[in-house]
């Protein structure tokens, strides 16, 4: 059963496009907020129960070296880390991906064993894992756009080989004009 309107208005989290399970996870969120004890951020001019005040740049990382993970890739080259979105929407798929990986990222030889445990005829070893990664941002071999992955696992085998992930939570962004995700390409041979 998911919650009422009454519910979601309690929370400040109704939103008119959110469908049901969307609506359920943004009263997580808000209901994690307050046992932060942290306020309502915004979103826009609006108060948003799912969101943490403008300025938190801990409260969204599940630990400190998270956040220090975080501070480190928004200093890499081309990368595109979405502030002030990844401290304060906690529906967003960039912190997500964080929260589950940066910790892997500082232990390669665990990440390793995860990854052969995953995909035992894939993995030899996990060499580095990297936050809004792509091989080529804007390169036409691949999607000819700046899009990246949320997190991707360059891992090595016998042939040599990458593993990406790319994590969705509760995306608010507006979809694309075709209403379809584009297919990555196989590089030419």
């Amino acid at each position: 059963m998911f919650p009422s309107t009454e519910t979601l208005q309690a929370a400040d989290v109704l939103v008119a496009r959110d469908a049901p399970w969307q609506s359920e996870l943004r009263l997580r969120q808000a209901r994690w907020r307050e046992q932060l004890g942290q306020p309502a951020g915004m979103a826009g001019q609006r108060r948003l129960g799912s969101r943490l005040p403008a300025g938190d740049t801990t409260n969204n990382f599940l630990t400190p070296s998270v956040a220090r993970a975080v501070a480190n890739a928004r200093l890499e080259p081309g990368a595109l880390i979405s502030t002030p979105r990844i401290y304060d929407n906690m529906l967003s798929s960039q912190p997500l991906a964080f929260n589950l990986f940066a910790e892997l990222q500082q232990d390669l030889e665990l990440a390793g064993l995860i990854g052969r445990a995953l995909w035992p005829d894939l993995v030899a070893s996990v060499e580095s894992i990297r936050f809004e990664w792509s091989p080529g941002r804007a390169d036409p071999r691949f999607l000819g756009n700046r899009s990246a992955f949320d997190v991707a696992w360059l891992c090595r085998d016998r042939g040599g080989a990458a593993t990406s992930l790319n994590s969705r939570r509760l995306d608010e962004r507006a979809p694309t004009r075709s209403g379809r995700t584009p297919r990555l390409r196989s590089q030419p041979s």
